[in-house]
C-alpha cells in the first residue's frame, strides 16, 4: 500500500468492511493496488508523469510477488476455490502492468510519446489481449502516428534526391523507394549509366 499511496483510501475502506483477515483479504488489497496502478494511466498529462508511475510499479513488485507466492502455497493445500480466482485475476493484472512498465521504460519515455498517444495505444491492455495480433496492430499504429507527428506526413511524398514533393513518381526496382522521375534520370545521367 505504501508503494501505491493513491490506493490507501480504497484499501482502508475495504479492510473496514472485511469480515476476516487472511490470504483472501491480502489478495483483495493487492487487487485494489493493481487496479489503482492501471487507473493511474488516466492521470498522465506529460511524459514526466510516466516516471512517477514507473517508480510506484517498481516499488509494488516485491510485495506483489511475495503475496502471490504465499497464496500459491495456500492453493496447494486445498484452498484453490477460495483464492484461485483472485490469483488468476492478479496474474492477468500483473501481466498488463509489466507490459505497460516495459512499454513506458523502453518506448514511451525514450521517444517522449505523449500520454494521449500512449493511452490510445494501450486500450488493448484493458481487454487483456496482450498476446494477440490486435495488440501488435495497436502498437504498430501508435508508431505510425508517432512517426507522422515527428517527421510529418509529407515526408513520404518527397523525393530522397531533391527533397521536393514528388509529382511524377517512379519506383526503382533495386531499392523499392519512390523518386521524382526527372531527378532519378538526372542522377543516373551524372553517373553516366543512362
Amino acid at each position: 500500500m505504501d508503494a501505491v499511496p493513491t490506493c490507501k483510501a480504497k484499501v482502508l475502506s475495504f479492510i473496514d468492511k472485511a469480515r476476516s483477515a487472511g490470504p483472501s483479504l491480502d489478495l483483495n488489497v493487492l487487487l485494489i493496488s493493481l487496479d489503482t496502478l492501471l487507473e493511474a494511466r488516466e492521470t498522465w498529462k506529460s511524459v514526466q508523469d510516466y516516471g512517477i508511475w514507473i517508480h510506484m510499479f517498481k516499488a509494488a513488485q516485491p510485495t506483489a510477488a511475495a503475496m502471490i507466492s504465499s497464496s500459491s502455497s495456500l492453493e496447494s493445500k486445498g484452498d484453490e476455490k477460495k483464492l484461485g480466482k483472485n490469483v488468476y485475476e492478479i496474474g492477468e493484472k500483473i501481466e498488463q502492468l509489466s507490459f505497460l512498465f516495459t512499454f513506458l521504460r523502453d518506448v514511451a519515455v525514450p521517444l517522449k510519446i505523449a500520454p494521449d498517444i500512449t493511452a490510445n495505444t494501450l486500450k488493448v491492455l484493458d481487454q487483456g489481449q496482450l498476446r494477440t495480433s490486435k495488440a501488435l496492430c495497436s502498437v504498430i499504429k501508435m508508431f505510425s502516428t508517432l512517426r507522422f507527428k515527428i517527421i510529418g506526413a509529407d515526408e513520404d511524398f518527397k523525393c530522397p534526391l531533391s527533397l521536393e514533393e514528388i509529382k511524377d513518381p517512379v519506383i526503382l526496382k533495386g531499392d523499392g523507394r519512390t523518386y521524382e522521375r526527372k531527378e532519378c534520370f538526372a542522377f543516373f545521367a551524372k553517373l553516366s549509366i543512362i
